[in-house]
């Protein structure tokens, strides 16, 4: 495992992928290999509304993410956002890093839907033998949409990698070696 700090100055990790893409593993290991970094996730924000709701409290989470990722980066805390779908959305928090002199690394974290899809089967199997498992969407049809969602939200300028193909520590070494 990798156990390395990524770097003294400030920094952002942008982790752009579709649901059970590989993202909260990857995430785990940022984590793990840094002191003091901040997750900033929308899957954790949107858990502090009580009866949530993705077409009522899109607009609310993010504006709660924006708000929380400027404290951040005003205080010079490195950073990882997890659940970077939407470019628009994306793009707000990653101007705001800029102005604060962070340096960006985006990563995409790719993976056929074939393999999401049977990730995606365990979940729901996960959730039916758990009903207080912190799995928001049970739908086939909603992971669908978001798998299509990502590929066609995700940047194609960033780094792109198949999660396959590389274990979670291997897909952290590639992010530190970009900084």
């Amino acid at each position: 495992m990798v156990y390395l700090i990524l770097m003294k100055n400030k920094f952002l990790v942008v982790v752009n992928g579709s649901s059970c893409s590989g993202k909260s593993s990857l995430c785990r290991v940022i984590d793990k290999a840094n002191d003091r970094i901040v997750r900033i996730s929308y899957d954790q924000v949107k858990r502090w509304i009580s009866n949530y709701s993705p077409e009522r409290d899109f607009i609310d989470v993010y504006r709660i993410l924006t708000a929380m990722s400027e404290e951040i980066f005003s205080m010079g805390m490195n950073a990882y956002f997890d659940g970077a779908i939407y470019k628009k959305e994306r793009e707000v928090i990653i101007v705001s890093a800029k102005e604060y002199g962070y340096k960006i690394v985006e990563l995409n974290i790719d993976i056929d839907y074939s393999v999401a899809r049977e990730r995606f089967q365990e979940r729901i199997d996960i959730k039916k033998s758990n009903p207080n498992a912190l799995i928001s969407n049970v739908s086939p049809e909603k992971h669908r949409r978001i798998y299509d969602l990502y590929n066609n939200e995700k940047n194609l300028k960033a780094i792109s990698l198949d999660s396959l193909k590389f274990s979670p520590d291997e897909l952290y070494e590639q992010v530190r070696s970009n900084f």
